[in-house]
């Protein structure tokens, strides 16, 4: 979720199929742990940009793909300081990738 609000522009709309996490960032819900966390996670959320929730494994092929690439960053040990070179996401012109015109997906991973 953090990586996705640090890229996140107004308009955008981050799913997640975590309603824990959706619930936590809008304020619906409190942190009862890591409070510190969801405090900093919640600040980068921006006006302009939703967080929904979205069901998993119901066939959606954003949250099907996004659930492979999580996966896979998680085994690799991959974040975003990792993808994009110092300064990138910071730009005050908000430079992303360019060819990314899906919905930016979150998904929980849970390690085996």
């Amino acid at each position: 979720m953090r990586e996705a609000l640090i890229l996140a522009r107004s308009g955008d709309i981050i799913f997640s199929d975590s309603r824990y996490a959706v619930m936590l960032i809008t304020g619906h819900w409190r942190a009862k742990a890591h409070r510190d966390l969801v405090g900093e996670i919640r600040r980068l959320l921006t006006p302009g940009v939703h967080v929904k929730w979205i069901r998993g494994h119901a066939g959606n092929k954003w949250n099907e793909r996004a659930d492979r690439l999580a996966k896979r960053a998680a085994i690799q040990r991959v974040s975003i300081e990792n993808i994009f070179p110092a300064g990138v996401v910071d730009a005050p012109t908000g430079n992303r990738p360019e060819g990314n015109i899906a919905p930016i997906g979150v998904n929980s991973v849970v390690s085996e």
